[in-house]
């Protein structure tokens, strides 16, 4: 591992100004584990010595050999709690879950004042997100200088949280706006250049590459490409524009409401009283335009749409209706219930309304129960209720952004239980060998336990020894996003044989676009666990290792060397950077019940708690007993860890590839100049990360001993 990965980072300056910390914050910053330190004696030295080292192999990855140092640390000062925190943390990372929760339980127990790792336990054990969740007003997001916005028509979510807004503007000579908002909640662009050639922006729809906009006064879509940067904020431009005024087809009379469903965009075209279904390209595929023999779609406005429904709302009709995919009809929603409903939306079981006159509906669409956001307890403390609901979205994180047309301006209502939880923060590492340089590696988990990976330096403040450090970085590890770390660990059981020949055919499927900066590495085994050859990014090179033979390959179904192997690849993986992941190529005959030293278990923990998600290609033998039952176990492995299960003939495989590529970095490093002197050696210094995301708090502590 390079030791000068700081000195490759640019470090922003952040100014500090005044802080109003809430209470949580100011009791979270008084508890310390540095007093804890043992008092000098020969018994105490013994201790300090175990511990030094078992924090330096807990910082190289080395979690196994730690867990022995921490135990010899605590041999001689049973009490040393900071021993036994450090203790939990290397049983966690090396897969040992129920051990690690025993090691912090014993502390607590001791009365120990530690709430992150209360919330640890407390997430880890027992935390499960209401089924029922009940939404709470959390702010209105106000416009600022040059970032004003009057008649907000649609609020829509991109990948990464950010928000964009479209608003009509003041009187007839107001062209609309386009108005970016940052995952923090904070306006970040004013797309001018772009407002200036829409007339009225009414909905917004992204396809992963485009944001289109519908413009009701020119009868037109405009198509903007989004470029998300790897630093920075992302980049609109390319602005272009589809269709024009008429009623034939790709022509439009106030297109209203958009939606992508991965495959199609549909469209509201309220004038022509239609939905106009398009390709990715924009051009006419189908008009749904009847409802049954005696109806037609009167005056659409709102539309969502999955790869099986399409739902439009009829505000002149006070109901929304749903068609398949083809455009058939299946039912009406909402008749008797809805008063105006104007945009739709859909997020994961919701399909939400927003009801000009009834406010927010969120429609669970498996159970048919609904829920209703008509008023809420505003800033002043004040019942208040929606002016005119136009638009209502979900983000991933659980927010709920809702457009009052009517009172111009845009509210975020939060589930009532994040407002009493904190977030979950993980230091899991420290880097100091580059001293006085240091690196924080940190992950941050919401209420609902997803990781957060879009915060910036502006959401974190780090404390050492309880001084504000005052400069960070976080870009380091999102600069390897461009590059990859891959395992392939192969099989060699007498089932496989009949398969060697396909193997180099299979791995073409994510090998064939390898880049310069790729590594791959081939593990296989039997009955024991073997490193085929070193890291490569050469094609021909891994194919000839997956082929290779040795004396026992295909000789037995014995394949006890399968936990080492799995475990063996993803510690492999742990000290690189960029997208990492462990390959796995078998025949699908595990009895995950005889696993023993390596249960599948601790190696799924194993590989979620390290951020290496497991992706498996099986050649499920049809004559393999139980294979069902054994597929079952091998995809919910596969997708607890982050990654996903392909039968090696399966169409899908060809998406292996493009998964692999676009792996999350759940990980921040946090980079800062050390307070301390090289003169301080032995000095253990005393780190305490404190994040501050839309209104929320967390924080954790750890350390490092400067060498």
């Amino acid at each position: 591992m390079s030791h000068d990965f700081i000195k490759e980072t640019k470090m922003p300056v952040i100014v500090r100004g005044k802080y109003l910390f809430i209470p949580i914050f100011l009791a979270l910053l008084g508890f310390t584990y540095a007093v804890f330190l043992p008092e000098v004696g020969v018994e105490s030295d013994k201790s300090r010595i175990a511990f030094h080292k078992g924090v330096q192999l807990h910082s190289d990855y080395k979690y196994s050999t730690s867990i022995d140092y921490f135990l010899e640390s605590l041999s001689y000062e049973p009490d040393f709690t900071l021993a036994r925190r450090m203790l939990g943390q290397s049983l966690y990372y090396s897969g040992q879950v129920d051990e690690a929760l025993n090691e912090w339980k014993i502390l607590l127990e001791q009365q120990t004042y530690d709430p992150s790792l209360q919330i640890h336990l407390h997430n880890l054990r027992t935390f499960q997100a209401a089924t029922e969740p009940k939404w709470q007003f959390l702010r209105v997001i106000k416009g600022g200088t040059g970032y004003q916005y009057a008649f907000p028509t649609f609020i829509t979510v991109l990948p990464n949280n950010n928000l964009v807004l479209l608003s009509q503007g003041q009187g007839k000579k107001d062209n609309g706006n386009v108005l970016v908002i940052s995952s923090n909640g904070v306006f970040t662009q004013n797309l001018r250049r772009i407002s200036g050639k829409i007339g009225l922006p009414v909905g917004a729809a992204f396809d992963g590459k485009y944001l289109w906009i519908t413009d009701a006064t020119n009868d037109k879509l405009h198509r903007l490409a989004v470029e998300f940067k790897i630093l920075g904020t992302p980049e609109y431009k390319g602005l272009d524009a589809i269709g024009k005024s008429g009623s034939e087809p790709g022509q439009f009379h106030g297109p209203m409401g958009i939606c992508f469903n991965g495959e199609n965009i549909f469209v509201a075209d309220q004038g022509n009283n239609r939905i106009q279904k398009l390709d990715k390209q924009g051009k006419f595929v189908q008009e749904i335009k009847v409802i049954n023999q005696d109806m037609s779609v009167n005056q659409p406005f709102g539309i969502a749409c999955d790869l099986n429904n399409i739902y439009v709302s009829e505000p002149n009709l006070s109901r929304v209706v749903q068609f398949d995919i083809f455009g058939n009809f299946i039912k009406f929603i909402g008749e008797g219930l809805l008063g105006r409903p104007r945009h739709l939306s859909l997020y994961e079981k919701y399909l939400i309304i927003a009801d000009e006159l009834n406010g927010v509906y969120l429609l669970e669409t498996n159970k048919e129960e609904i829920t209703n956001i008509k008023e809420y307890m505003n800033e002043d403390g004040k019942l208040q209720s929606f002016y005119r609901p136009y638009s209502a979205q979900m983000d991933s994180l659980g927010n709920i952004f809702v457009v009052d047309y009517g009172g111009h301006s845009l509210i975020q209502f939060v589930p009532e239980q994040f407002l009493y939880s904190n977030l979950e923060v993980w230091v899991e590492r420290v880097y100091d060998k580059d001293f006085p340089n240091i690196g924080v590696w940190v992950s941050v988990k919401d209420q609902r336990g997803k990781y957060l990976t879009d915060l910036d330096s502006d959401n974190f403040t780090l404390y050492e020894n309880d001084t504000d450090v005052g400069r960070l970085g976080t870009e380091y590890l999102k600069s390897f996003s461009n590059q990859a770390s891959w395992v392939v660990v192969n099989s060699k059981s007498l089932t496989m044989e009949k398969y060697a020949d396909s193997l180099p055919w299979v791995a073409d499927f994510f090998l064939n676009k390898l880049r310069e900066k790729d590594q791959v590495e081939v593990m296989s085994y039997t009955n024991a666990s073997r490193n085929d050859g070193n890291w490569t990014n050469s094609r021909l090179k891994i194919q000839q290792l997956l082929k290779a033979k040795s004396n026992n390959d295909y000789k037995s179904e014995n394949i006890d060397g399968l936990g080492k192997t799995l475990y063996g690849a993803i510690t492999e993986l742990l000290p690189r950077k960029g997208k990492r992941a462990v390959v796995w190529i078998t025949d699908g005959n595990i009895e995950i019940e005889n696993m023993s030293d390596f249960t599948l278990t601790r190696i799924e923990n194993y590989a979620k708690i390290n951020h290496v998600p497991v992706f498996i290609i099986s050649f499920e033998n049809p004559d393999i007993s139980n294979m069902k039952r054994k597929k079952v176990q091998l995809k919910e492995f596969a997708e607890k860890t982050g990654g996903k299960y392909f039968g090696s003939f399966d169409n899908n495989l060809v998406s292996l590839e493009n998964l692999l590529r676009n792996i999350v970095e759940e990980r921040y490093t946090l980079t800062y100049q050390s307070h301390g002197k090289k003169s301080w050696k032995g000095q253990y210094m005393e780190i305490k990360v404190n994040v501050k995301f839309q209104g929320r708090n967390g924080m954790e502590t750890s350390g490092y001993f400067i060498e």
